[in-house]
């Protein structure tokens, strides 16, 4: 545990700054390739809400990334306290919480962080995902809330929220994105959001400071780019 808190403190110290902080979602349960990319980012994002790992391979994961001096973060698939309090169990530095609409929602996870490490709790990251109309309208409160870190936007799950296709390129939910980002800005949070869907210096120029790579998407570019002089039939 003890190792793990320096790497925690100075994510939560970027992150009071607003200083660039950038993960990546490993999207394949390999400890292998976590290790690989943990040295070249600030965090690995652990998505277990609609994929991801099992809880059983997590710790592994967590070991591979904290050898490469990365963070992990882990979105649960149920917000349910039985179930946080068992990835906290793994050795895991915090939550992007999926759904977020309400600063009540923090304190309860904040709470129960502290509950399994009195003395560390407070070291662990919160990130709090906008997904959701009523979070949207209630994203100042949310980013100014005790314990919340970073906010971050999941595009996709937010368009379906306002009755569109499951995408996140849609102008609206771009537009709502990019505000939220000026937002933090100007009250001086972290916040972002994907960048595959809009672009890296997009992202930055509209206020985003933390963001994420997927690595599907960063294998496809890689991939692209390393054939884009093969001969085609």
């Amino acid at each position: 545990m003890a190792g793990m808190i320096p790497l925690r403190e100075k994510l939560k110290s970027r992150l009071a700054k607003r200083d660039h902080v950038i993960g990546i979602a490993p999207k394949f349960a390999s400890a292998d390739l976590v290790a690989a990319l943990a040295p070249r980012f600030d965090y690995i994002f652990l998505d277990c809400e609609t994929a991801g790992p099992d809880i059983e391979s997590i710790p592994h994961l967590v070991r591979a990334a904290h050898l490469g001096d990365a963070c992990v973060v882990v979105r649960p698939w149920s917000k349910d306290m039985g179930l946080l309090r068992r990835y906290l169990g793994c050795g895991i530095d915090g939550f992007m919480m999926p759904d977020v609409e309400s600063p009540d929602e923090i304190a309860a996870v904040r709470g129960l962080m502290r509950e399994i490490y009195p003395d560390t709790g407070d070291t662990m990251i919160y990130a709090a995902l906008i997904e959701t109309v009523k979070g949207v309208e209630r994203v100042k409160e949310i980013m100014l809330a005790e314990g919340c870190d970073v906010t971050n936007v999941g595009t996709s799950d937010l368009a379906v929220s306002y009755g569109l296709p499951r995408r996140g390129d849609h102008a609206q939910i771009r537009d709502i994105t990019f505000g939220i980002l000026d937002v933090a800005r100007q009250i001086g949070k972290s916040a972002g959001c994907p960048v595959n869907k809009y672009g890296m210096q997009q992202v930055l120029d509209a206020g985003g400071n933390s963001v994420m790579l997927f690595m599907p998407d960063v294998l496809a570019a890689g991939i692209d780019a390393s054939l884009k002089d093969w001969p085609t039939a």
